[in-house]
């Protein structure tokens, strides 16, 4: 991890030409990989090694080197990146009582998620624009315009709350059946 680490501490692109795996038949070659991955330095017990797959193996290895303090005494695991000369820390997961959750979902992408969600209302892309949460939103609108959020403990499938830091303006929102029903400023 030490070429990888460097580089992220020096601001330096992890972006190159992909060789984890045969990259020929995608429209891209580019991708960011951790090429001197050693998980031994991470996983003490070293026989779930022979489980893990790499995805296992990054996250625990991202969770370790960086959570930080997050709402709720949870610890927000981020991925950090420059862009026109500004450093940026985006959440990738967190940790709750020594268990790490990294998201696997749709929030980093090769093309321009306009195009993917096309079938999303104009009026939700206005509220994305201007980072509000509106009644209506699903999770997923919601955390295109806010951020991510983590989820209170005990949510179930029909009803979910919500906690999102939104740029030190937090909010809760309830999802009743997959939408935005309750939402209010938080503390």
């Amino acid at each position: 991890m030490g070429e990888t680490w460097d580089g992220l501490i020096n601001a330096r692109s992890a972006v190159g030409e992909i060789t984890a795996y045969d990259a020929s038949s995608l429209r891209s070659k580019l991708g960011a990989e951790i090429r001197d991955l050693d998980p031994k330095q991470f996983v003490s017990n070293r026989r779930s090694l022979r489980t893990m797959t790499r995805y296992d193996m990054l996250a625990t290895v991202a969770a370790a080197l960086m959570a930080v303090a997050a709402p709720g005494g949870r610890k927000q695991v981020v991925a950090t990146f420059e862009k026109d000369e500004q450093s940026y820390a985006v959440p990738i997961g967190f940790e709750s009582d020594g268990q790490y959750k990294i998201y696997s979902d749709e929030m980093f992408f090769i093309e321009d998620p306009h195009e993917l969600y096309k079938h999303w209302p104009a009026d939700v892309w206005q509220s994305v624009d201007q980072h509000q949460v509106k009644p209506g939103m699903t999770e997923l609108e919601a955390d295109f315009a806010v951020g991510l959020g983590v989820p209170d403990a005990g949510s179930s499938s029909s009803e979910r709350t919500v906690r999102y830091a939104n740029g030190g303006k937090p909010l809760v929102v309830v999802y009743r059946h997959g939408k935005a029903a309750e939402i209010t400023p938080g503390s």
